[in-house]
């Protein structure tokens, strides 16, 4: 199975960039030389991407992939959109993790006391 390269967009978002905006997925070294990228823009059709780091702190959750089919990079506002639904997007993972948490700890607790009422 083909996996992003060292070299190319998820490398730089695994270095710590915020994001990273490809105005042609089909220029350049990574296009000639990851399988992953020429099925993304030959089979997918992707030709311009952007790629948002969802990270909480330093630590990287996932990202946001988007494309278009077309050669026309994203605008400043888009790129700021997506930037912002990412932000959200850590956020709601973080509220559905602390959720869960609350929820074992209060199963616990019950199960805790009906043992005690026992």
């Amino acid at each position: 199975m083909d996996q992003p390269g060292p070299s190319g967009a998820y490398a730089r978002i695994r270095a710590g960039a915020p994001q990273v905006h490809v105005p042609d997925l089909k220029e350049g070294e990574v296009y000639q030389t990851s399988p992953l990228r020429q099925a993304l823009v030959d089979l997918g059709g992707a030709r311009t991407g952007l790629i948002v780091a969802l990270r909480k702190d330093e630590t990287l959750l996932g990202v946001f992939t988007i494309y278009r089919q077309e050669v026309r990079p994203f605008a400043e506002n888009e790129i700021a959109l997506v930037q912002n639904f990412a932000a959200q997007a850590v956020i709601a993972m973080e509220n559905a993790r602390l959720i869960t948490e609350t929820r074992e700890a209060l199963a616990t607790a019950d199960g805790d006391r009906r043992k005690s009422c026992r």
